[in-house]
This record gives structure tokens, C-alpha cells and sequence, in this order.
């Protein structure tokens, strides 16, 4: 069993491998959907959610006005029961938080842990959401910065409904918090073939 060779020739002039090369087919490719430029958003919703991917990824870097907290809510336009377990570091000590019954609404950052008035980012991975036999996966963290102090968040959740996820939304849950500039992205990963 020998070793197969890439040639030369194909990367001198550009040719690829749909397997190798390409990033919009690969397995794991995470593919834009949507972004929000974000100037005063209280509320940044996510629709028309393709159901051509495994799973979804969203990356929001942005800077806040506030101390808040910012959830993920309204989907499909409904209010599933939600829960999540988190894992929170401050730099000088380290807790956690769960909570198992929240009607509607899954925290990507909390109380605990909140969004603080500077610069907070988010990577937010829902699992498998077009499946329609199983509830959806949600594995979010989060970093919030301002001059060296902050919190940082690592949380599982489950949103509990068997419906394939083609509309959410995020809320900071109060009109006086919002974030000032930066921007939030929805990716699409690739399944494999």
C-alpha cells in the first residue's frame, strides 16, 4: 500500500481536490449564511436558516454599552424549554451554574458570568439542528474583557424541541443594553458525504 502523491503541477496552476482543496465542500467547511453589523442591537435575528448543513456555528465579536446578559430565544418563533450547565472563570476564582427548566430562553451569558461594558465575544455551536428526532445541542463560549478584567464561560445546553431549527434570535433581555459595533456571523458546518 503506497502513499498517493500530490503533483506540483495542480498547485503550481491552481486545480484542486474537491476532497483536499476545496473549503466551501469539505467536511467541516464552515460556510457565511448571514452577518449583523451591530450599531444599538438589542436583538440580532437569525432566519431562513438554510437546512443544508450538519450543524451551525455563530461568532459574534462585538462591544457593549452595559453589564447583561445576552440569551438565544424565540425558536422557530416558539418557546421551548431550555437548560444549560456552565463553567465560569473570573482570573481569581472559578464556579459554576446549571439550571434545568428555563421556559424559552437559553443564556450564552448570565448573571454569573455576564457581558461587561467593553468588548465580548462568542463562539456558539448548535449541534445537528435539522434533525427532527432529537432536542438540540448547544455548546457556547464566552469571553468578556475590559483592561484586563472580565469573565470567561464555558456552557452546555439543550433546547428541547424535536423541530429543525430554521429561526432564532438573540436578546440582551433589557432595551438599555446593547451592543455598540462589531459583528455577528451564522456559519453553517459541512456534513461529511
Amino acid at each position: 500500500m503506497g502513499i498517493k502523491k500530490i503533483s506540483i503541477e495542480s498547485i503550481k496552476n491552481g486545480s484542486k481536490s474537491n476532497k483536499m482543496w476545496d473549503q466551501d465542500t469539505a467536511q467541516g467547511a464552515l460556510v457565511p449564511i448571514a452577518s449583523v453589523n451591530l450599531n444599538q442591537n438589542v436583538t440580532l435575528n437569525f432566519g431562513n436558516i438554510p437546512q443544508t448543513y450538519q450543524d451551525l456555528m455563530i461568532i459574534i465579536n462585538g462591544h457593549y454599552n452595559n453589564s447583561g446578559v445576552l440569551v438565544m430565544d424565540d425558536f422557530n418563533n416558539g418557546a421551548p424549554t431550555c437548560s444549560f450547565t456552565s463553567l465560569i472563570g473570573t482570573g481569581s476564582a472559578a464556579s459554576s451554574e446549571r439550571l434545568t427548566s428555563n421556559g424559552g430562553a437559553l443564556p450564552v451569558s448570565t448573571a454569573a458570568s455576564p457581558m461587561i461594558a467593553n468588548v465580548n465575544s462568542f463562539i456558539i455551536h448548535i449541534l445537528n439542528y435539522t434533525n427532527s428526532n432529537t432536542f438540540k445541542t448547544v455548546i457556547s463560549r464566552k469571553a468578556s474583557d475590559n483592561n484586563g478584567s472580565g469573565t470567561t464561560s464555558l456552557q452546555v445546553g439543550l433546547i428541547q424541541t424535536t423541530s429543525p431549527l430554521s429561526y432564532f434570535k438573540f436578546s440582551t433581555q433589557n432595551g438599555a443594553n446593547f451592543f455598540t459595533s462589531g459583528v455577528a456571523t451564522l456559519y453553517g458546518i459541512k456534513a461529511g458525504a
